[in-house]
C-alpha cells in the first residue's frame, strides 16, 4: 500500500494485522464468493518470504501490507490468495499491470497451484477496468482478469451501519482520507473520526479489536494524546 501521507503513520501494517488476525472475516466481507471454496477447518499459512523474494527482483510489485495465503478448498486443494493494496495509485492501467506480473511471478513459484489475486483499492474515485490487463503485441494478445474491492464503491454511512470489524476499518479509512482533503494534520483527522464513531455507531463491533488496528497506525509517541478517547471504547 503505497503512502503520501505522513511516514509515522503505518497504515500497511495496521491493515496487515487486521487481516491476518481475522482473515475469514476479511475474505466475508470483500469477497464473500470466495469465502464459500475454502475449508476454514484447516488452518491456513502465511508466506512472507516469497513476497520478500518477489521484492528483490521488483520492489515496484511489493508493499509491506502485501499478505500471501495458503488455504485449503473444500476440495483438498491448495490455493494461493493474493491480497495487494494500493492507497495512492490511481492508474487504472498502472494498477492492472502492476497485478498482472505480480500473479506472473507467482504462478512461476507455484506453477501447480491456483493463485487467486485480490486488489483491495483505497483510492477516492470509481476506476473503470481496474481490475482487467490487456496486452497487445504483434500477433500477441494477453487479457488478465481478477477480482478487487474498490473503497470508493462504498459510501460512509453504508460502512458505518454495517455490524463488521472490517466496515468499521475501512470507513475509518475512508474518512482520513476525505478530511485529507482539507486538512493535512493526520493525528487531528485521526482524533475526530474516533470522536465521530463514538457518537454516530450503534453497532456492537468489538470495538477493542478496531482500537487495535488504530493503535498501529498511530505512532507511540502520539498515543497517549489519544487516551482519554480510546478509554472511553474499552469501557
Amino acid at each position: 500500500m503505497q503512502q503520501k501521507i505522513n511516514n509515522s503513520y503505518n497504515y500497511d501494517k495496521a491493515w496487515k494485522w487486521v487481516f491476518t488476525n481475522f482473515l475469514k472475516d476479511g475474505i466475508k466481507f470483500i469477497h464473500p464468493n470466495l469465502l464459500a471454496d475454502i475449508n476454514w477447518n484447516i488452518k491456513w499459512t502465511l508466506h512472507e518470504q516469497e513476497l520478500a523474494n518477489i521484492a528483490k527482483t521488483n520492489n515496484k510489485l511489493y508493499t509491506k501490507g502485501d499478505i500471501l495465503i495458503e488455504c485449503t478448498t473444500i476440495d483438498k486443494n491448495k490455493i494461493y490468495i493474493l491480497l495487494h493494496f494500493e492507497l495512492d495509485q490511481t492508474n487504472p492501467k498502472e494498477i492492472a499491470e502492476k497485478m498482472y506480473n505480480y500473479i506472473m511471478n507467482l504462478l512461476y513459484i507455484y506453477p501447480k497451484n491456483e493463485v487467486h489475486p485480490l486488489l483491495v483499492y483505497f483510492g477516492n474515485e470509481v476506476c473503470n477496468n481496474i481490475n482487467i490487463y490487456k496486452y497487445k503485441h504483434l500477433g500477441t494478445k494477453i487479457k488478465c482478469k481478477f477480482s478487487y474491492f474498490n473503497l470508493a464503491e462504498h459510501s460512509t454511512e453504508d460502512l458505518l451501519e454495517k455490524n463488521n470489524l472490517f466496515a468499521i476499518c475501512f470507513w475509518f479509512t475512508k474518512m482520513i482520507q476525505e478530511k485529507k482533503k482539507s486538512n493535512t494534520d493526520d493525528f487531528k483527522i485521526i482524533k475526530e473520526c474516533l470522536e465521530y464513531i463514538l457518537t454516530r455507531n450503534k453497532s456492537k463491533v468489538n470495538f477493542n479489536n478496531f482500537i487495535n488496528f488504530v493503535e498501529l497506525i498511530i505512532p507511540e509517541s502520539e498515543r497517549q494524546k489519544l487516551e482519554e478517547i480510546i478509554i472511553k471504547f474499552k469501557k
